[in-house]
């Protein structure tokens, strides 16, 4: 099991880094895939709403395979990681 205990701007700068690797978002989506961090860092967490805010993600992803574009990305991996902390 890999555990992520990364700080906001360390998630930031490994987006960066990686955002013009293969399979990873483009440099034009990083900044979706920074908001999805953002997101999911704030909102997805134990505590009253959360029943609300899985429910928006799950209607989101009804569609969709990733949070941003065609391939995993760092948003994906964030949120991955908040579930399985909630475990």
């Amino acid at each position: 099991m890999v555990v992520l205990l990364l700080q906001r701007e360390e998630l930031r700068d490994l987006a960066a880094t990686t955002a013009d690797a293969p399979g990873r978002a483009t440099h034009s989506s990083f900044w979706q895939v920074d908001q999805w961090v953002d997101y999911i860092v704030k909102e997805v967490v134990m505590g009253s709403g959360v029943e609300a805010v899985l429910s928006s993600l799950n209607s989101y992803l009804a569609f969709r395979s990733y949070l941003v574009g065609y391939a995993l990305t760092l948003a994906d991996v964030v949120l991955w990681g908040q579930l399985q902390g909630r475990g």
